[in-house]
């Protein structure tokens, strides 16, 4: 156990480096940004990116996921590349009739979403970009399914250098504004393609396109459509109804919340990475079950530690990196921060049913949570702005993960303790507690109390056995 515990570690360390690097580059720029832009122009990029991300899993069609089980169905390299190209094409397809309505109706679209006919050149961007990102996406799921970490690395973090490289340009140099972004965007999108389709190259050979492979892959990904609506529910439909309950600079506001929190997705996005190929690669082995139920064990200790350090800190992060017109958003990152922590569980929840190839509990479960953040905006983002639509995203994705495991503990079960991820929860929640009931004047002091509250995951995580000393002195 220990063996495949150390390889998965392995992985998503490596799988994470590229997000790191990206990230603390974000980092670096929104001090910068923060000097640029005003809240509600921070709060037009929120509801740009909300758009595009809906936009962009309409066309996915939940293909990246049947993908990966069809992919390693088969040792045989045809096989394989038929997987590849009948996803690839299917969904560059797709992408290019949306492009297309995109753009016909930029204007239409600019005023309904943003409120202002400017933003009708973002949404034209935007089209452009849509169908280029496909083979970006392609390239970055073939080095993961074929055990290339370091390569997925390399394209991904030089595509991420590159992004933010013309994001220094066009916006700070240049002084394009918000329409730099979308410039940035568009060429970052057409050097990547060409780089993927460079890499790729016979995996997307039109030859192997199979009709019938696609409609397998389409039985398999469409009933995952609204588990993707539901994620998009939970995680980006918040951003629409604070601008209509309060305006676009507490948008903004609450999209640097998120991006603060967005240091606890740098682990979970690397270990989502990692996750599918390890579990799919081992799901024979006799231990398996037992090597899964230690992996989510660990999960929800290191992650619960990483959430509450940005959470307790996060008024010193926000005024290390941001102006003082943005202070006020960290009253939201603790809750943001327990939701990615959630969501990102859910790739550990759906492991059952994607290994006895049943998408539908995954669907019904993030179609679910996605209902609950809708309901829960109506009810609180009317009175509590920001925090409200925090606290929703935080509920939502915790009945989704509850859902989904539940299903899935029926279709395959697997011994997860999921005493210990409870206890974690309320212990992460009392630490937060204790901080916003008890801080001191003194700078030093709140930082020396956090820490020392922080150092408790340690004896908490020995007492529930998540780890013990015999087996941190083997990693050693």
């Amino acid at each position: 156990m220990l063996r495949r515990i150390r390889q998965l570690a392995s992985e998503s360390l490596v799988y994470g480096l590229s997000g790191v690097i990206s990230r603390f580059i974000s980092f670096f720029l929104v001090p910068l940004y923060t000097r640029v832009f005003a809240p509600s122009e921070y709060g037009v990029m929120a509801l740009m990116g909300a758009t595009l991300v809906l936009a962009a899993i309409l066309v996915m069609l939940g293909m990246d996921a049947a993908s990966a089980r069809w992919f390693y169905d088969s040792d045989r390299l045809a096989d394989q590349k038929r997987s590849i190209a009948s996803w690839a094409w299917s969904q560059f397809t797709v992408a290019l009739i949306a492009a297309a309505a995109i753009f016909a109706f930029a204007g239409s679209l600019a005023r309904l979403v943003v409120g202002e006919v400017s933003a009708t050149l973002y949404f034209r961007l935007i089209a452009v970009w849509l169908p280029l990102e496909t083979f970006y996406t392609v390239a970055n799921k073939w080095f993961r399914y074929q055990r290339r970490p370091w390569a997925m690395v390399s394209y991904t973090l030089g595509v991420n250098l590159f992004t933010i490289l013309l994001n220094i340009w066009f916006v700070l140099g240049r002084r394009m504004g918000l329409a730099g972004v979308y410039w940035a965007l568009v060429i970052s999108g057409a050097v990547s393609a060409a780089i993927a389709l460079g890499l790729l190259r016979d995996w997307v050979n039109p030859r192997w396109v199979r009709t019938e492979q696609v409609r397998g892959m389409l039985g398999f990904g469409l009933p995952l459509l609204p588990a993707s609506l539901g994620v998009w529910l939970a995680a980006w439909v918040d951003r629409y109804f604070i601008q209509y309950y309060s305006n676009t600079a507490e948008v903004g506001l609450y999209a640097v919340a998120n991006t603060i929190s967005h240091g606890v997705i740098l682990v979970t996005r690397a270990f989502d990475n990692a996750w599918a190929p390890f579990a799919f690669s081992i799901h024979k082995e006799p231990a398996s079950r037992a090597v899964y139920a230690k992996v989510f064990s660990l999960y929800g200790w290191g992650l619960c530690a990483l959430a509450a350090a940005i959470s307790l800190f996060a008024p010193e992060i926000m005024r290390l990196l941001t102006t003082e017109q943005y202070y006020s958003a960290s009253t939201a990152v603790s809750y943001l921060a327990f939701s990615v922590v959630a969501s990102g569980a859910i790739s550990i929840a759906a492991l059952g049913c994607h290994l006895v190839k049943n998408s539908r509990p995954i669907g019904f479960g993030l179609l679910i949570g996605g209902v609950v953040n809708l309901a829960l905006n109506f009810l609180l983002i009317p009175g509590m702005g920001k925090e409200g639509a925090a606290i929703s995203r935080l509920a939502a994705e915790m009945v989704s993960v509850v859902l989904i495991f539940y299903a899935s503990q029926k279709l395959y079960p697997i011994p997860y303790q999921f005493r210990d991820a409870v206890v974690l929860a309320l212990f992460s929640a009392a630490l937060v507690g204790i901080v916003a009931v008890w801080q001191s004047g003194t700078l030093w002091i709140n930082v020396l109390l956090k820490l020392a509250l922080l150092s408790l995951f340690a004896p908490i995580g020995l007492a529930l056995r998540v780890v013990t000393w015999e087996q941190v002195r083997s990693l050693c």
